[in-house]
């Protein structure tokens, strides 16, 4: 965790919204890049911006992009028609290719809410795949969508007050680490004399800035140098210059280690291969010392 102060803080109105749709803008550019002349929308948008549904689902419609507007109104059709107290179903973002064959779908929710998200998100896919595709003759490829937030997009700044800086923080997102399709964010607050007191240049500074203290050593523990080493390198540096390369660090130190382990996971033969090499070498160490003991409680070998 490198976020400096508490979270779950009490939500202010549009603080999920505000969330939400960094994240759609973040998604857009990504999708876009891979998918050009493609259709990216947030649920937001969907609903004309509000988040009172309409009293019935209204279909988009996009210029241009008759392959994109076909997959629009099947979803209109027999996607978004289930509705509750006019809150009827929709993807948090939705990205589809300008030919409609590809989409991708991102749930976007707080951390204590993932496990719903993952349910929906898994709900959703089922009925694109299962039902809309069927029913239109649709050749869409429906997919969770793996882009994930990077340091460049962690931080989302929300409504504050002349006291604190309040912010989203999708680092849950790793931390919890949520599956394709799922972002999570978390809610902080700042205080602004935290926000604009930069680090110090010398360790003795650090004495009484917890919040300091702990990232200049979570820093030090990564790079493998000195407190006062960090320190001659980011002394009086704000903490939005610090953050980010602290996060680059740790991505950088841990990724190969999550790698590892993702590969080992998908390959089970491997990890029983040296389970099983491991138990035959314990067997050798161990059966001078079995017999031993046997010979001493007076069990009689065959």
């Amino acid at each position: 965790m490198v976020c400096l102060s508490p979270q779950n803080i009490a939500r202010h109105k549009f603080d999920a919204e505000a969330a939400q749709l960094r994240i759609a803008t973040s998604f857009r550019s990504d999708f876009l890049a891979r998918y050009p002349d493609g259709f990216v929308t947030s649920e937001l948008e969907y609903q004309g911006g509000t988040t009172a549904a309409y009293s019935a689902p209204r279909p988009l419609r996009t210029p241009g992009k008759p392959h994109v507007n076909r997959v629009l109104d099947a979803m209109a059709s027999d996607f978004r028609n289930w509705c509750r107290e006019r809150d009827y179903r929709k993807c948090d973002v939705l990205g589809i290719s300008n030919d409609g064959h590809h989409a991708e779908l991102l749930e976007v929710t707080s951390g204590e809410n993932a496990s719903a998200a993952i349910r929906q998100l898994r709900s959703k896919l089922s009925i694109l795949r299962e039902t809309v595709s069927r029913i239109h003759h649709l050749s869409v490829e429906w997919q969770p969508s793996a882009w994930q937030p990077d340091t460049k997009t962690l931080f989302c700044p929300l409504t504050s007050t002349p006291d604190e800086i309040r912010y989203a923080c999708y680092e849950p997102t790793l931390r919890q680490r949520a599956p394709r399709g799922v972002v999570l964010y978390e809610l902080h607050a700042l205080p602004r004399k935290l926000a604009v007191n930069p680090l110090p240049s010398e360790v003795q500074g650090l004495k009484g800035r917890p919040e300091a203290d702990n990232l200049v050593g979570i820093y030090a523990a990564l790079s493998g140098q000195t407190a006062s080493e960090v320190l001659r390198e980011y002394g009086g540096s704000q903490f939005s210059a610090f953050k980010p390369a602290l996060i680059d660090l740790a991505v950088a130190k841990l990724s190969p280690i999550a790698a590892e382990k993702r590969r080992l996971e998908q390959d089970p033969s491997y990890i029983d291969g040296v389970l099983a090499d491991g138990a035959a070498r314990a067997r050798v160490l161990a059966q001078p010392i079995y017999r031993k003991v046997k010979e001493i409680v007076g069990f009689v070998s065959a």
